[in-house]
């Protein structure tokens, strides 16, 4: 068994694509092999692979092969991370193609060194059991006056990272990226480059310069550090302040005149999806 060629993780999904591309052969000649035989195939697990390669790196890790680093513990969290805002049946078909692209791997002569199978079943199973006990939260808006009186609760170097959220719509992860690097990612008062999951990398939001300059006053922190701030100013979870951007979003663009559909794919666009269900599940949450 081997590793994954390349010197860094971009490589190295480019090495599993090509090692688990099976377009074009017979199927008798790869059954049970896990390859990939259509283009749509090929496409989704090369995302998979750079969705668990954008965690890696979101949790400081941004060397070694990506085969080494699929322990029990990493997948188990990334996959829970990864299917939060998925529907039952979405999340189960991701965690479900994704460890069919790791057995492609090991067909392929790439070392898994983990029982994967295992790790899928445990974390479907969990994600079912959860469905059943937890019942679905609404009321999760935030209005702009409860956002304005709040905030003031948080202190001051957090509130630029709290209004990434509410006023443009980045995820925990993505605005605390941003803050900790504006340098990087804010460019002629537009942050740029901003990638979110599966790789997909937002459209340039325009800010003003005041939010420029307080972003780079804001202080580093912790992902739970963060959280805990957000809950205690505003009794509500961080990710609410998202589920908020986009109600505002949609109500913003129909008052002009324009579609609930339209409305809808704008703010999906603007909020870094890759379908209309997962912004509708926000909505039905609000």
């Amino acid at each position: 068994m081997a590793n994954l060629k390349g010197s860094n993780f971009q490589k190295q999904i480019r090495d599993a694509r090509i090692r688990t591309d099976a377009r074009g052969q017979k199927k008798a000649d790869i059954q049970g092999k896990n390859f990939a035989r259509s283009h749509v195939i090929v496409q989704t697990r090369e995302s998979q692979l750079q969705d668990f390669a954008n965690f890696l790196q979101n949790q400081g890790i941004s060397e070694g092969k990506l085969n080494q680093h699929m322990t029990s513990k990493n997948l188990e969290n990334f996959f829970k991370e990864r299917v939060s805002e998925l529907s039952s049946n979405s999340a189960n078909t991701y965690i479900s193609g994704f460890n069919g692209l790791l057995k492609g791997l090991q067909n392929a002569n790439i070392t898994i060194n983990v029982n994967h199978d295992s790790i899928a079943k445990s974390c479907t199973k969990e994600l079912q059991k959860n469905i059943k006990e937890r019942p679905i939260k609404v009321g999760r808006y935030i209005s702009k006056s409860e956002f304005i009186q709040n905030i003031q609760k948080l202190p001051e170097k957090l509130q630029p990272i709290a209004r990434l959220q509410y006023q443009q719509g980045f995820r925990i992860a993505e605005a605390l990226k941003i803050a900790k690097n504006p340098e990087k990612y804010i460019k002629n008062n537009k942050i740029v480059g901003v990638q979110g999951k599966g790789g997909r990398t937002y459209k340039p939001k325009r800010i003003s310069p005041q939010m420029k300059n307080d972003l780079k006053k804001s202080i580093k922190i912790s992902k739970s550090g963060y959280q805990k701030a957000i809950n205690r100013a505003f009794n509500k979870s961080n990710h609410d302040l998202r589920l908020s951007y986009a109600k505002n979003q949609v109500e913003q663009i129909t008052k002009e005149g324009n579609s609930l559909l339209t409305a809808l794919r704008s703010t999906a666009e603007e909020l870094n999806h890759s379908r209309l269900e997962i912004t509708r599940y926000y909505l039905d949450r609000v």
